[in-house]
């Protein structure tokens, strides 16, 4: 599978279900705009693609100065995610507007459920104060705690397994501190997951029915991709990975994961590497791995799927 790096000027519009993401790719700049969609089924209006064409060149200004997260679509509304805060794109001024502010931290990770967005404190925390799970409407900007975590650095990530109707929190940073943490949908400790020290640094997962992939964060020790068995609660490692894993994608059906992998001192040199994902027998069978040259030696990537590459957004 081909891929190719995005523009630095190129933003990611998130058209977001409760489930599933539908990918629309806007691409903006002083004398062009262009259009990418998935193989997700999509329909726009002419007013959707107005609202679109018209975004306006403020983002662009504020994403030269700041960087930009992620722009997500939800109910024909654009809220861009950048830095600590929350914008809320008006469609009469052609502008963005600050909406809400997240407490901390910019979260290193956020989970969009039920018209919310769930996020983490994620800080230096040198003293191990108690962390949080945070959620914002996007309704009524209200936020609200949602656990308070005695343990931790701080959260990378927060993940919704659709299958079990749950959430995962993966906790770092410190041996001995970090884990992964199973939460109802109303944010009861389930489980702590059995998994080796050695693999328990997380900020990439992804839930299938029968079964977990993730990806650790070391930056100093290996890295690796790894399956948790839910049944069995038994992990796997898969492969061996050139250095920590900050971000983990799937197409839209689930079939194929890819993941990118950068060393600590090298993140001018990604690794993007992209598996099969075999349901039945719970594993992954490898298709291609691809260095990618970024200009920046702190460039942290995500990557989307479209019908024939792979689109790599950098920060």
């Amino acid at each position: 599978m081909k891929y190719q790096i995005l523009p630095r000027n190129t933003f990611v519009v998130e058209g977001i279900t409760d489930l599933s993401s539908t990918l629309l790719f806007y691409s903006a700049g002083p004398l062009f705009c262009s259009f990418f969609f998935s193989y997700s089924s999509i329909s726009l209006s002419l007013v959707n693609v107005i609202n679109i064409i018209l975004f306006p060149l403020d983002l662009i200004y504020k994403s030269l100065r700041q960087r930009t997260n992620r722009v997500y679509n939800v109910s024909n509304q654009y809220w861009l995610e950048r830095s600590s805060r929350l914008y809320l794109f008006d469609g009469k001024s052609h502008r963005w507007k600050l909406f809400s502010e997240f407490f901390g931290s910019q979260p290193l990770q956020t989970c969009y459920f039920m018209n919310s967005i769930l996020y983490g404190v994620y800080c230096r925390n040198p003293y191990r104060l108690p962390i949080q799970v945070y959620k914002t409407s996007f309704v009524d900007a209200k936020r609200s705690i949602m656990v308070n975590l005695p343990l931790g650095r701080h959260i990378h990530s927060i993940f919704f397994d659709q299958y079990d109707r749950c959430f995962y929190c993966c906790i770092g940073d410190r041996p001995g501190e970090s884990c992964i943490l199973r939460f109802s949908l109303y944010w009861q400790l389930i489980e702590t997951l059995p998994i080796p020290e050695e693999y328990s640094r997380v900020i990439a997962l992804k839930p299938y029915k029968e079964f977990i992939v993730f990806a650790t964060d070391n930056p100093e020790t290996p890295n690796s991709v790894c399956i948790y068995q839910k049944a069995s609660k038994v992990t796997t490692r898969y492969a061996q990975i050139s250095g920590p894993v900050y971000s983990m994608t799937s197409s839209p059906n689930g079939d194929i994961l890819s993941i990118i992998s950068s060393k600590e001192n090298q993140r001018h040199n990604l690794q993007v590497l992209t598996f099969s994902v075999m349901h039945d027998s719970c594993s992954l069978s490898i298709l291609q791995s691809s260095f990618v040259k970024s200009s920046s030696k702190k460039s942290i990537a995500r990557v989307y799927f479209t019908s024939n590459r792979l689109l790599v957004q950098l920060s």
